[in-house]
């Protein structure tokens, strides 16, 4: 073989070979492109996924809290407004019944336990009545109480309050809320 052709050949080979280079390097190129898209497009994903789920977290957060604060402020109306009507039903209390208020007081006395009762504290509007119902027992006029009675034994040991102010309050809790769906 001679010298050129040995050149020659060693040229073809060198050249092929960087020929063969050149396509595995842009093949090379190509699949670290391809691979950098497909990550790209997979972190953009993840990143849409996880700014859609925190706008959904945030959008929920929101929600709760301002679902949280209206019932804060529902509450705290119904409470001011359960106190308005307490004080209106208090202040009703004095003419509430209809008939005399002898009869009230004589139905309320008799739901009392028999006993020894030294004090009785009444409405001043009452004590006429109260006397008749308890002779041996120390009126007490109060004006708070708006009708009905509270007796303390002899001793001091036993109060039992029968008012119309104490049985407002006990019903209360059961009046208001049906009080506040009529409202509504």
């Amino acid at each position: 073989m001679s010298r050129e052709v040995l050149i020659n050949d060693l040229r073809a080979k060198g050249e092929q070979r960087i020929a063969t280079l050149w396509q595995e390097a842009r093949d090379e190129v190509e699949r670290f492109r391809a691979e950098a898209v497909a990550r790209v497009s997979a972190e953009r994903h993840n990143y849409d996924l996880t700014g859609r789920e925190a706008r959904q977290s945030l959008h929920r957060r929101r929600t709760m809290a301002a679902r949280r604060r209206a019932g804060e402020i529902i509450t705290r109306a119904e409470r001011e407004l359960s106190d308005r009507l307490y004080g209106l039903a208090r202040s009703l209390l004095g003419g509430a019944w209809s008939g005399d208020r002898a009869t009230l007081l004589a139905g309320l006395a008799a739901e009392l336990p028999p006993g020894s009762w030294g004090w009785v504290r009444v409405n001043p509007e009452d004590l006429v009545s109260a006397g008749q119902l308890f002779p041996a027992a120390e009126l007490v006029p109060d004006p708070e109480v708006s009708g009905g009675l509270a007796v303390t034994s002899r001793e001091g040991s036993v109060t039992i309050d029968n008012t119309l102010n104490t049985r407002l309050e006990r019903a209360w809790f059961q009046l208001i809320p049906e009080l506040l769906r009529g409202l509504r």
